[in-house]
């Protein structure tokens, strides 16, 4: 997540400010409703999805590390984009995991 947008939802959540971009009633309502999916723990910004627990939001810089830890790490050595996406959505939330493991898991010689 880009962190002008992790720092808005932590804004929103927290005391309920909408971000300057937000103008009209619709995009208020969008953002409620897309905020709603949303907490703050322990300063962390975390994600709510369907029956899983919540899961902690990622931004955009964290991305490699984590899909780098899940797939190369010793403690890690998932193979498959499916399993690896699968075992990240676990504990981590980004809208675009299954694209990323996909795209991380092409230079990978070994895969």
């Amino acid at each position: 997540m880009e962190e002008s947008k992790y720092l808005a939802l932590v804004q929103y959540v927290i005391n309920q400010i909408y971000p300057r971009w937000i103008k009209t009633k619709g995009e208020q309502s969008r953002w409620k409703t897309e905020a709603s999916k949303f907490v703050v723990e322990e300063e962390l910004l975390k994600h709510k999805e369907k029956k899983v627990d919540f899961t902690l939001v990622v931004q955009k810089h964290q991305v490699q590390a984590i899909i780098y830890m899940m797939h190369d790490h010793l403690l890690g050595a998932y193979r498959g984009v499916g399993i690896m996406a699968q075992k990240i959505r676990k504990r981590y939330y980004w809208k675009t995991v299954y694209q990323d493991c996909k795209e991380y898991m092409k230079t990978c010689r070994e895969c």
